[in-house]
């Protein structure tokens, strides 16, 4: 007698054939192999409009919690100058050199 699988079962096998098909190449390909072949499966998604939830980069994430940071290196209103981010007190003062530039 066969026994029927619900879909939740069904998806955790189909997912264990696809990660030891992925296994498989890893150890007879090696790495290279396995990019391609998700550089591939990527398109191919894509193609079926499926979007991916990766993007190629990620956000930088600061892993050391904010009681373990060191203080600011630097003065913060001048490097908020150089970024064009300087507070609006500042933004209409001149800045002058001890030389000729």
């Amino acid at each position: 007698m066969a026994t029927t699988r619900g879909p939740h079962e069904s998806n955790e096998i189909e997912n264990q054939e696809w990660l030891d098909s992925l296994d498989y190449v890893q150890e007879r390909a090696g790495a290279e192999r396995v990019r391609e072949l998700i550089s591939l499966l990527q398109i191919r998604a894509q193609q079926h409009g499926v979007q991916s939830q990766y993007p190629g980069n990620t956000p930088y994430i600061n892993t050391i919690p904010l009681d373990q940071q060191p203080p600011f290196p630097g003065n913060q209103t001048i490097l908020g100058m150089a970024q064009g981010t300087f507070p609006a007190q500042l933004r209409n003062c001149c800045i002058t050199y001890p030389y000729e530039i």
